[in-house]
């Protein structure tokens, strides 16, 4: 089977985490994560800004540790669409913060839609967003008692 082939019949994934109002959050396992072409959310058109160039956004697959089940088959997989600046900046942010440097997947994250920005002329007010990053556990393995000769410190 062709990889296009095969993308076509998995296409649609997890769904989205939705943030309706200011309190919704999502948190759990980063299981994956990409860069792809932002699309309208209503004709489903690739995004793009006035020279011709793509409109890219972040998706951020998560496993959510609570979430209402959609169907049977629902894991509780969600995937966050990472394309509003408030959003990106949060999450940013909160990567920064830890301190982690490297893949996000294994991390814990954790997004908060906490309050409505400042309207502007006739447009939604901007989501305001917080985030918290938690890199993956690393394991040390034991270190032997005495390192003699061969010693690097």
């Amino acid at each position: 089977m062709s990889d296009e082939a095969l993308e076509w019949l998995t296409a649609g994934g997890a769904p989205s985490a939705s943030f309706p109002e200011p309190g919704a959050k999502i948190v759990g396992k980063v299981l994956d994560y990409e860069l792809k072409q932002a699309r309208d959310f209503g004709t489903k058109k690739p995004k793009t800004w006035e020279d011709g160039s793509p409109i890219m956004e972040a998706v951020i697959t998560v496993q959510a540790e609570q979430f209402e089940q959609v169907d049977e088959e629902d894991d509780g997989t969600r995937r966050i669409f990472v394309s509003s600046r408030g959003l990106r900046d949060a999450v940013r942010s909160a990567i920064k913060k830890s301190g982690h440097r490297g893949s996000l997947v294994g991390g814990r994250l954790g997004v908060t839609y906490t309050a409505d920005g400042e309207k502007k002329s006739g447009l939604n007010p901007p989501k305001v967003y917080t985030a918290k990053y938690e890199p993956p556990a690393t394991e040390i393995p034991d270190a032997p008692d005495d390192y003699g000769d061969s010693d690097p410190f």
